[in-house]
């Protein structure tokens, strides 16, 4: 669910899992039949995923990074379990609204972000909804906050540069090569202060006995 232009899942197709995929961004799905050569990829919002007439039981089903997106979780949860196996099992993510900085980040808002998730509140949803919760962990701690602080310090390096190598009414060849390399040191080096910066905070987060990164959950259904 949200499958994106498909890596994950043409990497269990490899390993000989048969995939389904959905997403209701064309230009991803058609990216992951193009690309990846996956043949089971549907552009459709999930509430029209979830009445198709002609799907199979599923074993397991995937969404990273997605019902936070969604306006009705409870719609969302009770369409995964009509596709699910009796003893099927899904594996999830979502931030951690209990992690460093989550304030700082534009995202993490309406209308992009439309509800947060810690520990206690993931585990409660999915046990409400008849879900045996077998694992939940951290992943990407500091990742988190590097990338925030890469999205708060954006000057556009990477824009300028790309037209300053594209750009018609350079004339000078020598000076854009200059240019370039210019920015590009600009980039790497924004790249090394803010990855430094996010070790410190990140240390000191831990201090204050923040739970950084996002929440990554195992669950299976309760059948009894």
């Amino acid at each position: 669910m949200g499958c994106g232009i498909g890596v994950f899942l043409f990497t269990l197709e490899k390993r000989g899992a048969k995939v389904f995929g959905v997403d209701f961004t064309p230009i991803f799905t058609e990216f992951a039949k193009k690309y990846f050569n996956l043949k089971n990829i549907f552009v459709l919002a999930f509430s029209e995923f979830f009445e198709k007439k002609d799907l199979p039981k599923f074993d397991y089903i995937t969404f990273f990074e997605v019902i936070e997106h969604i306006d009705n979780p409870q719609n969302f949860i009770q369409g995964v379990k009509k596709l699910l196996n009796p003893k099927g099992t899904i594996i999830l993510s979502v931030p951690c609204r209990e992690r460093a900085f989550v304030n700082w980040e534009k995202g993490d808002f309406p209308r992009h972000h439309l509800s947060r998730w810690n520990e206690e509140s993931l585990k409660y949803f999915l046990e409400k909804n008849n879900f045996i919760v077998k694992k939940i962990i951290y992943v990407n701690p500091l990742n988190f906050i590097y990338q925030i602080l890469m999205s708060k310090t954006s000057l556009g390096f990477f824009k300028k540069a790309k037209k300053q190598s594209i750009d018609p009414l350079q004339k000078k060849e020598k000076k854009n090569k200059i240019m370039i390399g210019i920015f590009y040191f600009l980039i790497i080096f924004k790249k090394i202060v803010c990855y430094s910066l996010a070790v410190i905070l990140f240390l000191f987060s831990k201090l204050l006995r923040k739970k950084n990164g996002g929440l990554l959950c195992w669950a299976t259904l309760d059948n009894k």
